[in-house]
């Protein structure tokens, strides 16, 4: 990854090139895999979301109404010491009572992050599983 310095860059640029296919399968009720991805350093899987619908954050009715599409590429995991990276497209629906817009959530993501909070967590996790006294010294 020397010249692709973001998961979007590495995904456009070399991961949906590949032709290799995958051989693992992405268990999440909530999203359908459309195309996946294999490099040596790298796993993608292009997904959408089950759900054709939304609801409005500030006045809460369901919205169906899509104002704008964008992709998100977050990391969810490692799998045999390879990344996974997800190509997932997140909707902006428009709300007709309050005017007000909303984005579909699809993965638990912060705003603007690049990885899921599991990823954050299961790195933690593994660092606290391999810290010695040691190595903390």
């Amino acid at each position: 990854m020397d010249k692709y310095n973001t998961n979007k860059k590495y995904f456009e640029g070399v991961l949906s090139k590949s032709p290799e296919k995958v051989e693992y399968i992405l268990n999440d009720d909530n999203l359908i895999v459309k195309n996946q991805y294999e490099t040596s350093t790298h796993i993608g899987f292009d997904v959408e979301s089950v759900h054709d619908f939304g609801t409005c954050q500030e006045c809460g009715p369901v919205l169906t109404c899509i104002k704008d599409r964008r992709f998100v590429y977050p990391t969810v995991g490692i799998i045999n010491a390879k990344k996974v990276i997800l190509r997932v497209c997140k909707k902006l629906y428009s709300c007709p009572d309050c005017k007000r817009v909303s984005w579909q959530k699809i993965l638990n993501i912060q705003p603007y992050a690049q990885k899921t909070n599991e990823f954050i967590h299961m790195m933690l996790q593994d660092l606290k599983e391999q810290a010695t006294y040691s190595i903390v010294a």
